[in-house]
């Protein structure tokens, strides 16, 4: 059974295949419908308009000066799929409407064990909002909100909503309202992520059997608001130049 299994997983393996996408080349979405699970989509540098969704569990990757832009309107990109895998990329310019959950990576319920990692996200609503998925990667990636927006008009930069398993880690947030809140939200990891110029480095409601270890806030109104919560390991975390820790 384990051969049989090894030479399954080798056979995918060999079939995945790399797209390379250009700016002069057919649109990235005309690409990703040809895109096989598993295929890599390599995004040379440009600027990209773009409002994706994410129907296969595929890795978008991006070459230094890959943009992708969503033209001020939605979701730049949506995942479905599980196993979507979104790197190196810089994403910029969603809806701003609050209510309708605008984000740069807007992630549902559907897409488990979705890892983005190394992004930079300019931020005008939400920057990564996970919805009710499973086991999510959020690793080393910068989150930048627009400092033009009033803060409380602004949305927050990881906003975790009844998810489970998330690991969230080596990340820089600022200037949005939130670093990162955890809604309804149970066995999480918030770890070693930096939070700056924010109203709440770490925001937890309703959330249990989380860890928030080793993180560190900086020019906050408070570093750290673990209301309504239990069960919940705090350990390491550092809080400097915060109205209240």
């Amino acid at each position: 059974i384990a051969s049989l299994i090894l030479l399954v997983c080798l056979a995918a393996s060999a079939q995945a295949r790399d797209w390379q996408v250009t700016v002069a080349g057919p649109p990235l979405s005309s690409v990703l419908a040809k895109a096989a699970a598993g295929d890599r989509l390599l995004i040379t540098p440009g600027v990209y308009r773009v409002n994706l969704v994410i129907d296969r569990p595929v890795v978008l990757e991006g070459v230094a000066g890959a943009v992708l832009d969503g033209g001020g309107h939605d979701d730049v990109l949506r995942v479905r799929a599980p196993d979507v895998v979104i790197r190196n990329l810089q994403i910029q310019n969603s809806g701003r409407n609050l209510t309708q959950m605008n984000a740069v990576i807007f992630v549902e319920r559907t897409a488990a064990r979705v890892h983005i990692e190394n992004n930079r996200l300019e931020v005008d609503a939400f920057g990564i909002w996970a919805d009710g998925n499973a086991d999510a990667r959020v690793i080393g990636n910068r989150i930048h909100g627009n400092p033009g927006i009033r803060s409380q008009d602004r949305g927050n930069g990881i906003h975790l909503f009844n998810t489970t398993g998330a690991l969230v880690e080596g990340n820089e947030i600022w200037e949005t309202r939130d670093g990162i809140y955890i809604d309804t939200s149970n066995h999480n990891v918030l770890r070693r992520n930096y939070m700056h110029h924010l109203r709440y480095g770490i925001h937890y409601m309703y959330s249990y059997h989380n860890e928030v270890v080793d993180n560190r806030t900086n020019h906050t109104r408070t570093g750290y608001a673990l209301m309504q919560s239990k069960y919940l390991t705090v350990s390491g975390n550092r809080s400097e130049h915060d109205r209240n820790y």
